[in-house]
């Protein structure tokens, strides 16, 4: 993204109203003017309607760590987004961060998905900020969509969304709400930002590690333990207590690169890496079998999903090893070969490799017991395929209008 694309956005929008489509406030490596700043809230009165109160932007703590997390617009002289247009298109000759008074101009999907299929479905992705109560967020919003079906012109349907934010150290996943009876559920963990926080939504902050401050070049990496009391079938009320415990130890790893997606583009991407469980130490996965990776790009948000699993992996219902399900991962085609992180991220950890044998895979050494492990792909999403809007000039914002009062905990200081 240039510089000049690297606006602040000041996203005013009142409670519990959706000013437009896509990511959370923009880009905050620019000062805003006193001019600007009422400019904006003058464009959200007239938006918004006079019944709406405009709500406070929330400051971006770390610009840059912002931009990894949101997807791009394509702009126009006037700095309006172009609909059907993404990064990466001849026709985007300049972008910048979405904001919530854009229209949305395209989705993301994964590339294992036919959106051309009916009376099939698809799902689309989009990576946008959400601004509730004077509180901003990120959320990934994933939708099944039938609207390239024939007679079934209708608006995407809310299946899962993902709640992500920062700090100023880090970037995490602070839970997630997915469609199901009731209202559906909220799920997540509480972490010991909860000691200090116990009825704000802090209390969520590093439940799920995804990277640290990114303001270093390509190559570099970092890692970190996070604790935490996981919650996945139900997130307890903030009025809940804060746990006695924090029993969940994970491993957190991530590194900068370059990277080539099925699109063809080659874009700078933030990898995180990290594992269901830690050792002692907090330098190895120790006896952790599962990890997922995320890729992140300063023009789309998040990118690709990876699930990986180690050679000792058995699934308990289905019997499916780790090995059996790569080598299904890979004749299915859905992905190209993984990134490859740097061979020792953390003290302890030394890895192989990117092996392709009919399966991608790669060893782990743990440098501290000697144990060696080969790790696999299990399952893949490049979620770099663009597609259209439902409507010419681009998309509402996704419905929040029925989410449970759960989910909007995570907004509440």
């Amino acid at each position: 993204m240039g510089e000049q694309s690297r606006k602040i956005d000041m996203v005013m929008k009142g409670t519990g109203v959706l000013m437009r489509y896509y990511q959370v406030p923009p880009d905050f490596g620019a000062l805003i003017s006193l001019r600007n700043r009422l400019a904006a809230a003058a464009l959200c009165f007239v938006l918004c309607g006079s019944t709406i109160s405009a709500a406070k932007a929330e400051p971006a703590a770390d610009s840059d760590m912002y931009d990894f997390m949101v997807m791009d617009v394509c702009v126009d002289a006037g700095d309006k987004a172009l609909p059907n247009v993404a990064p990466g298109s001849p026709q985007c000759t300049s972008h910048r961060n979405i904001r919530q008074s854009d229209r949305i101009p395209y989705h993301l999907t994964s590339w294992n998905q036919d959106i051309k299929r009916c009376p099939g479905r698809f799902v689309v992705n989009d990576n946008i900020p959400l601004t509730h109560a004077g509180v901003t967020r990120i959320m990934k919003t994933v939708r099944v969509a039938y609207s390239l079906c024939p007679d079934m012109k209708r608006d995407p349907i809310p299946a899962y969304y993902s709640v992500r934010w920062f700090d100023d150290k880090y970037t995490f996943i602070m839970g997630a709400w997915s469609r199901g009876k009731n209202g559906g559920t909220v799920r997540g963990g509480i972490t010991p930002e909860c000691d200090a926080n116990p009825h704000s939504s802090r209390r969520y902050f590093h439940n799920w590690m995804l990277f640290g401050n990114t303001s270093g070049t390509l190559g570099q990496t970092g890692y970190t333990l996070l604790e935490k009391a996981s919650h996945i079938h139900g997130l307890p009320p903030l009025s809940a207590p804060c746990p006695d415990r924090y029993p969940a130890r994970v491993l957190a790893v991530w590194s900068k690169g370059e990277y080539r997606y099925r699109s063809g583009q080659t874009l700078e991407t933030i990898v995180s890496h990290p594992y269901s469980q830690a050792d002692e130490s907090g330098t190895t996965p120790g006896k952790g079998r599962q990890m997922e990776r995320t890729y992140w790009t300063r023009e789309f948000g998040q990118t690709r999903w990876e699930n990986w699993k180690r050679d000792d992996y058995v699934n308990k219902k289905t019997g499916g090893t780790a090995s059996g399900l790569a080598k299904r991962t890979f004749e299915m085609g859905y992905c190209d070969a993984p990134f490859s992180m740097p061979s020792q991220p953390t003290p302890n950890i030394k890895l192989g490799n990117i092996e392709t044998d009919g399966a991608y895979s790669q060893v782990l050494t743990d440098l501290k017991t000697g144990e060696t492990h080969r790790w696999y792909m299990a399952g893949c999403q490049d979620i770099t395929k663009v597609v259209p809007p439902q409507n010419a000039d681009g998309d509402d914002y996704p419905d929040v209008a029925n989410m449970p009062d759960r989910f909007w905990e995570f907004w509440q200081d």
